[in-house]
């Protein structure tokens, strides 16, 4: 109770990081395994009403700092966001919200330009079933991240860009450039494109994702 009231002190005298900063820091002590934890281990109400309060608090701050970022463009929101975002999931990695959470956090990890971590977080919801409708999303966002990080790679060595209208291979390429193993972005784009393309085989983006995958084989 006291250290919840602490942490939404700083909430609302506007010390967004210390109340983060502060929530983080004391869950530990509350966890299995902790001083208090063994006390309180004959008393499970307690213990599951303590893992309540704080993942409540955890998720609401979480996405009200994401949501104020989105409104106000703010940086340090989206950095605070993301930082309790990334903590909640360490914390509370198997809770009914978890993969949306998760959604969440690979929709700042892209915005900052951090493509593999965003890919692999999208494909990690995709392959919660208690996703639901958000799998497909997911799937494509992580292609799309991967797509992203693919090309930047591609153009560092002066390679074409890949995309769904790239008809063929330039004969530069073709001529110029050795064979190389693939990279471990280019496997892991084909890899989840055959994933994407086994399970939507009838989605509109479909034949891109086959084209595109296609074309790095």
């Amino acid at each position: 109770e006291y250290d919840i009231s602490i942490i939404e002190a700083h909430h609302l005298s506007g010390n967004r990081a210390d109340a983060a900063a502060r929530l983080f820091t004391r869950l530990p002590n509350y966890m299995i395994n902790s001083s208090w934890y063994e006390i309180n281990s004959s008393q499970p109400d307690t213990i599951r009403d303590a893992n309540r309060r704080f993942e409540e608090l955890a998720r609401k701050y979480a996405m009200m700092y994401h949501a104020e970022g989105q409104k106000t463009k703010n940086d340090e929101l989206y950095k605070t966001a993301k930082t309790l975002y990334a903590k909640y999931l360490e914390f509370f990695p198997t809770t009914q919200d978890a993969h949306k959470i998760r959604f969440y956090l690979a929709e700042i990890q892209f915005r900052e330009n951090d493509f593999v971590p965003s890919a692999d977080n999208y494909f990690l919801v995709y392959k919660d079933p208690r996703a639901g409708a958000l799998r497909l999303d997911s799937i494509r966002y992580s292609l799309g991240a991967l797509d992203k990080e693919l090309n930047l790679q591609r153009k560092k060595l002066g390679l074409s860009e890949i995309t769904k209208s790239t008809s063929s291979k330039l004969k530069e390429e073709e001529n110029d450039k050795e064979i190389t193993p693939y990279s471990d972005v280019e496997k892991r784009f084909i890899d989840i494109s055959n994933v994407f393309l086994n399970a939507y085989p009838k989605e509109k983006d479909a034949p891109p994702v086959l084209y595109q995958a296609s074309y790095l084989q």
